[in-house]
């Protein structure tokens, strides 16, 4: 894999919060680096974030090469937004699987509202989207029922993982152990 000269994604998030349109740029620049791996299948890529993970609405909407998604502890932001960068124009817009894992008790964005007005707005047919609650707050504290939903719904999406060291990987999931490391001991 080439490096590109430039600064780190560290480096340039240590001067502050990047702007929306920075934001998609990045993102679209590391599918782009996905397409050149011939050690991954770059036809099998899922959007995963946390928190203002409501960015993969935009993402999913706009760039085909996302097959699903997971949103860890999203919601719909409360504050106004330019329209051309709404989340709430794009979430209809976003068709791919997804997955959102929230905690019950989310102060940020609470289940009845927040939560739930993301999910119902999200474009996925209604088989192809799933809201799972679980226990605590903003980052529900049981790892291990997180990787299990996660792992699970990107083995239904983009299929079972073949274990690292092999020819192809069969999907991208950036920071995902099974890709990197063959075992599922953590989300990196």
């Amino acid at each position: 894999m080439e490096l590109v000269d430039g600064r780190t994604l560290r480096e340039m998030l240590a001067d502050g919060p990047l702007p929306v349109e920075r934001v998609l740029a990045l993102a679209r620049q590391m599918a782009d680096g996905l397409e050149t791996r011939e050690d991954i299948d770059s036809g099998k890529v899922a959007f995963y974030g946390f928190s203002t993970a409501i960015f993969g609405t935009i993402f999913t909407a706009v760039d085909d090469r996302f097959k699903a998604s997971v949103l860890l502890s999203a919601g719909l932001m409360p504050d106004e937004q330019l329209p051309e960068m709404d989340f709430v124009n794009f979430a209809p817009r976003s068709r791919v699987p997804t997955l959102m894992i929230n905690g019950r008790d989310d102060f940020i964005f609470p289940v009845d509202t927040l939560q739930k007005l993301l999910f119902d707005w999200l474009g996925a047919p209604e088989a192809d989207k799933r809201h799972v609650l679980l226990d605590g707050g903003h980052l529900p504290p049981d790892r291990r029922a997180i990787i299990r939903e996660v792992l699970g719904w990107l083995d239904r999406y983009l299929g079972p993982v073949t274990p690292a060291g092999t020819v192809g990987i069969p999907w991208a999931f950036v920071g995902h152990p099974r890709v990197f490391r063959g075992h599922s001991a953590g989300i990196a």
